[in-house]
């Protein structure tokens, strides 16, 4: 495991085999764990906001989407590189959750979300367990969506959800959820293969460029 300080933000980078065991506790463990996915876009926007701050160090384990983030201090192997790239770690806890035959619950903002995300899953993964899924929209209450989830039980909760709702959601409820692992995904598609609409791109070449510059700002100031 590897502590870094980026923008002020405590993140713990795990490589493939330390996170999969990892997962391995969490499942013994039955305590509701939780997984979410970082970019630099998640970085620039919770940037001086406490709150978002604080919702991403509580999660138990971060797993960086660019090696950017990772190599802010320099010395990033080419096996992290590698298993960042290919997104290393979904593919293989997709492989580990359908072998050992877990129980999913999906979560998305949209049907056409919802849709997506669990065709794009089972696209890389076929024989997963999908017990339920449900469309999370800012208007829904809670209190029922947790209902619906514990009355079903599953061992893993994944969701792709706006960030940072997605953070905040997983920190205000996690006590409350009978479940092993809750998941959070990056908006935009699961596959890296499959390509995104130009806009996303543009984006996400954008939202590099900033984080990047922020780094920069950051360490002059901490010199």
């Amino acid at each position: 495991m590897k502590e870094i300080n980026v923008l002020g933000i405590q993140l713990k980078d795990y490589a493939l085999r330390e996170s999969l065991k990892l997962v391995d506790g969490y499942m013994k463990n039955r305590a509701l764990n939780t997984i979410a996915y970082i970019s630099s876009q998640i970085l620039v926007t919770a940037d001086g906001n406490a709150a978002q701050k604080e919702w991403i160090e509580s999660m138990d384990m971060t797993v960086c989407a660019e090696t950017d983030i990772l190599n802010t201090d320099g010395g990033l192997s080419k096996n992290r590189v590698k298993e960042v790239e290919e997104d290393a770690f979904l593919t293989e806890f997709l492989k580990k959750t359908a072998r050992e035959k877990r129980k999913l619950f999906l979560l998305a903002e949209t049907p056409e979300g919802l849709q997506l995300l669990q065709d794009e899953l089972i696209g890389l993964q076929g024989n997963l367990q999908i017990v339920g899924k449900e469309v999370v929209a800012p208007e829904m209450n809670i209190d029922n969506l947790i209902n619906e989830i514990n009355d079903l039980v599953p061992d893993i909760i994944l969701s792709r959800l706006p960030s940072p709702r997605q953070e905040c959601l997983m920190y205000e409820n996690k006590k409350k959820i009978n479940a092993a692992v809750w998941l959070a995904l990056l908006e935009g598609n699961v596959a890296r293969t499959r390509r995104q609409n130009a806009w996303k791109r543009v984006m996400r070449y954008i939202y590099k460029k900033v984080f990047r510059k922020k780094v920069a700002d950051y360490r002059n100031k901490e010199e």
